[in-house]
């Protein structure tokens, strides 16, 4: 059974595994520009040549339109990473792991009606969003050595290949809305019966172990059977 990983905030962490809430971030929130280009843009602006690429219809929307109605959660596939941690060296951050399958099988199930719900820049309000299509793949990375298009080259779901290291996992939300009128900056996945995913929980190996046994007392204040907590396998390479 293959994991996925997600790095975050504790703060997140509790609003995911208690509350069953995760924040699905808008494209042009990433720190990538190339995202939300068709697989001809990508290759046009980054000078990649794929060969059996056929001219894709056109689309009416430019990539920095696309990008506002397209939402992702992007997820490491495997287990921990050190250069993941990285980008929380200085955070009280934590990774979330569990089987890549059983997140699958909740997103595939919700109800594009209810259970997804926008959130706005006036204030946070939370509205239904009209939810044109949801899906999901490990990401493609595109370099010269990429042969031809095939029907996995979805929206969202192909990069550069200057980020393969990322080995990213995710799940994509496209919005039904015209682009004068898009105000949402993410959605909100209320997941189904979020008791019935197992978590593990692992503690930023920069921090001293007195965080380690912070969240460890915490979570077992919680009682919840589903959630493991442990330390990062990483930690003694920074213990002194």
């Amino acid at each position: 059974m293959k994991n996925i990983t997600r790095y975050m905030s504790l703060e997140k962490c509790l609003d995911v595994v208690t509350n069953g809430r995760l924040y699905i971030a808008r494209f042009d929130s990433f720190d990538d520009q190339l995202e939300g280009h068709t697989l001809t843009q990508l290759a046009d602006k980054a000078g990649i040549v794929i060969q059996g690429l056929e001219e894709e219809k056109r689309n009416k929307l430019d990539p920095d339109q696309r990008k506002k109605v397209l939402f992702g959660s992007c997820w490491f596939s495997g287990g921990e990473n050190l250069s993941m941690w990285d980008r929380f060296r200085a955070e009280r951050g934590l990774a979330i792991s569990l089987s890549k399958e059983s997140l699958i099988e909740k997103f595939t199930n919700s109800s594009k009606a209810n259970d997804f719900k926008l959130i706005h820049d006036n204030h946070g309000a939370l509205n239904e969003p009209e939810i044109s299509d949801t899906y999901y793949g490990a990401i493609k990375y595109v370099s010269n050595r990429t042969q031809k298009k095939d029907s996995s080259y979805r929206l969202g779901l192909f990069k550069h290949s200057a980020f393969k290291h990322e080995k990213e996992f995710r799940l994509v939300v496209r919005q039904k809305a015209k682009i004068d009128q898009v105000r949402a900056t993410g959605i909100l996945w209320n997941i189904p019966k979020i008791e019935d995913l197992d978590f593990t929980i692992y503690t930023n190996p920069y921090m001293d172990s007195s965080f380690t046994k912070m969240v460890k007392s915490y979570f077992s204040e919680l009682n919840l059977k589903n959630i493991k907590v442990s330390k990062s396998k990483f930690r003694s390479l920074f213990t002194k």
